[in-house]
């Protein structure tokens, strides 16, 4: 069976480098070519490398070719449009006629490459990533008036940069999402939510679960157990204002002030590059936190994977989420999570069975979670362990590959009306 892929990041194959990001692609490369090898890749990505097609391991790698946007004013007029790059439907539909398929498969229904489903016939199914029409209504759950008032006049807003260009680039996704939901009859997804979400959208679609592969070091990886001292508060957050950091620091103040905890907080990612940057430094510069923050930029799986071993609690404090990665790589790292409790999360973790939620706008009910792990080792090391148990099923590799061979070959069966009939009672049922 010939399958190509459209994801949105070159994989290691091309780069040759460890991914900083979207390392379930790589993940559920690597398990079809150890399980599936009836499996035949082709897989199609933009990116900075530029390459001809080539063959490696299970997969021939495309690049999706576009005309870059630049910088100076042809830049800022690109980023301002916030539409599809020229000439990557093109690009697209080029790989699809030379790789002739027997399934297109398209990493993330909000990406623009879906669109290549316009131009093509061939039976395609469409992973649910980051959901942008849901999305679009969160998108600044975390930043205030203020903060985007106060951007407008600058120059980094002029070039194309901060909260309101986020929000109108996710307003874009939004609509490319919705053209690709009329495109397409067969949906991967992960929770109840995602699974919700799509018959609320696109009733008479047919729902997939398939769950994911992370990256190799999550498995291998084992929680060190409580810290001494004070604790170590880890998380990993993107730059986008939806992702809650101003909450976990917020919640970090209020422990601080209670005279209760002083734990020190570390954090991965690109958290400092987003629009809400300059009040989250004003934040780290309050007095009871200062100098108990580290931010630790873009890192490898290996480095996130050591960073959460050597925590005392892992901590996902986003607005929304569909099925984060970061919190399901702490869990199976077997680390004691606190999450908030939105979008699929609860489809992930069961409130003091495997992880502690709390409401996403509530920095009080964060703080006292964290404070219930940091006081209670017992209770950190009994839910990391059900943490770990559960996820390792979840997450392994040969029953995702099965999982993701079986939906192919019922994408390939052809239409199945009963199926459809079915989503669009689900769907009817959940608007009454």
């Amino acid at each position: 069976m010939r399958v190509l892929w459209f994801a949105d990041a070159q994989l290691p194959a091309v780069t040759g480098a460890p991914l900083l990001g979207g390392g379930w692609v790589e993940g559920l490369r690597h398990a079809l070519e150890d399980f599936a090898t009836e499996i035949e890749l082709g897989i199609a990505a933009p990116g900075s490398v530029d390459h001809g097609p080539f063959r490696a391991g299970n997969a021939t790698y495309f690049r999706v070719d576009h005309r870059r946007a630049g910088g100076g004013l042809r830049g800022a007029t690109s980023r301002w449009r916030h539409a599809v790059p020229d000439g990557a439907l093109t690009s697209c539909a080029e790989i699809a006629r030379e790789f002739r398929p027997d399934l297109v498969h398209v990493h993330g229904s909000e990406h623009y490459f879906g669109l290549v489903l316009e131009r093509v016939s061939t039976p395609a199914i469409v992973s649910l990533q980051g959901l942008a029409t849901v999305c679009e209504r969160f998108v600044l759950s975390g930043a205030g008036c203020a903060d985007v008032v106060r951007e407008i006049p600058t120059r980094e807003f002029a070039r194309g940069y901060g909260l309101l260009h986020e929000h109108w680039s996710m307003r874009a996704r939004a609509a490319v999402e919705r053209r690709v939901f009329a495109l397409c009859s067969d949906f991967m997804g992960r929770t109840e939510w995602d699974q919700g979400v799509l018959g609320l959208l696109a009733p008479g679609s047919v729902y997939h679960h398939v769950d994911e592969v992370l990256g190799a070091p999550f498995y291998t990886s084992l929680w060190a157990g409580p810290n001494s001292g004070d604790g170590v508060v880890f998380c990993t957050i993107g730059q986008s204002a939806l992702k809650g950091l101003e909450c976990l620091l917020a919640a970090m103040i209020i422990l601080r002030r209670s005279g209760l905890r002083t734990p020190r907080l570390r954090v991965a990612g690109s958290a400092l590059e987003g629009g809400l940057a300059r009040r989250l430094r004003a934040m780290v510069s309050e007095p009871e936190i200062a100098g108990r923050v580290e931010f630790l930029g873009n890192c490898t799986s290996e480095a996130i994977a050591q960073g959460i071993t050597g925590a005392s609690v892992f901590v996902l404090p986003s607005h929304l989420e569909n099925s984060p990665n970061s919190l399901c790589e702490a869990m199976l790292v077997g680390a004691p999570c606190v999450a908030s409790f939105v979008g699929g999360v609860p489809s992930l973790v069961r409130h003091g069975v495997d992880g502690l939620l709390y409401h996403d706008a509530d920095p009080f009910a964060l703080a006292i979670q964290i404070d219930r792990l940091l006081g209670n080792p017992a209770l950190a090391r009994r839910l990391g362990a059900e943490a770990r148990a559960k996820a390792l099923q979840r997450h392994d590799p040969r029953r995702i590959a099965e999982s993701v061979v079986r939906a192919y070959r019922s994408v390939l069966a052809g239409p199945r009306p009963d199926a459809a009939v079915g989503r669009a009672g689900e769907a009817e049922e959940m608007r009454m």
